[in-house]
């Protein structure tokens, strides 16, 4: 950490920035710098470039291990880069790599022969918002299962809830290295919530036996969340007490067979849910 002093000449506050820094960056007398104030008061400075240098990553796979290749495509995707390729050493069966679920939702991640490339210029999305669609996603998809619209639609708005969670973690990753509106530990709540409520989806769409008092309880719990992300300066110990009664009060299931533990899985995932946004909740005290 460096203190420096602010000095005031008139009605002009103003520092020095540090050499070190303005040497590594090229920062210069003749150089302009970028000033924004964040969320949380803070300022950040940073180099002007009217020309955006674009991060290239470049690998090679030396194996033929199907399930670490896709870990590592995710990984790339997953990274800051903009672009990113990756060469094959060894030849690879690439029906069944593409025949990856989550890899399907990837976008524009190309497997050309020996090479997989992407060259993305989709935006960064935000995480908070995209939290926020996430939340809606899974209330309309428990009031399709309420209404027993049929496994071929709740499949889309499964497939529309991971590809909405792989899309946070994405725009977190991106705002903690490249910095973002957002403080870090807000990334990290929005992060956790957001896995928390894609395990739940994963347990709920299991159940076969119609569950209308669960899924009612569950559709309102999604509605208090969904008004608690609409703004974060409602995250306060006191506007949460109503979620998390309703939250304590959900079945105490015992596990009996494959039904009772997705059950019991799905209502477990909104327990955690729960110290989450207590947790955020109280952090936002000490603000």
């Amino acid at each position: 950490m460096d203190i420096r002093k602010v000095q005031k000449t008139g009605d002009m506050f103003y520092m020095y920035l540090p050499t070190a820094w303005c040497k590594k960056l090229g920062v210069d007398s003749k150089a302009r710098v970028i000033v924004e104030q964040m969320s949380d008061g803070a300022l950040s400075v940073h180099p002007f470039s009217t020309i955006k240098k674009k991060s290239h990553l470049e690998l090679q796979y030396p194996e033929s291990n199907q399930a670490i290749l896709h870990r590592l495509i995710f990984a790339c995707y997953m990274s800051p880069a903009d672009t990113f390729s990756i060469e094959l050493k060894k030849k690879l069966d690439f029906a069944k790599v593409l025949d990856q679920k989550k890899l399907m939702s990837l976008e524009l991640v190309e497997i050309d022969h020996n090479h997989i490339t992407s060259e993305s210029t989709m935006s960064i999305p935000d995480p908070a918002a995209l939290l926020k669609t996430m939340i809606k996603k899974v209330k309309n998809l428990i009031m399709v299962m309420k209404k027993q619209w049929g496994d071929e639609l709740i499949g889309k708005y499964e497939e529309e809830i991971d590809r909405s969670k792989l899309l946070i973690k994405k725009g977190v990753v991106y705002g903690l290295v490249k910095g973002s509106n957002h403080k870090a530990i807000d990334l990290f709540y929005i992060a956790q919530i957001a896995q928390h409520l894609e395990r739940m989806v994963d347990h709920l769409i299991c159940l076969k036996k119609p569950q209308p008092k669960l899924l009612n309880q569950l559709e309102d719990l999604s509605k208090e969340l969904l008004v608690l992300m609409e703004s974060q300066d409602k995250m306060r110990v006191e506007n949460i007490l109503s979620l998390q009664k309703k939250i304590a009060a959900l079945e105490n299931v015992s596990v009996k067979d494959v039904e009772t533990y997705d059950r019991r899985r799905a209502i477990r995932s909104w327990a955690i849910i729960a110290e989450i946004i207590m947790d955020w909740a109280v952090l936002q005290e000490l603000e």
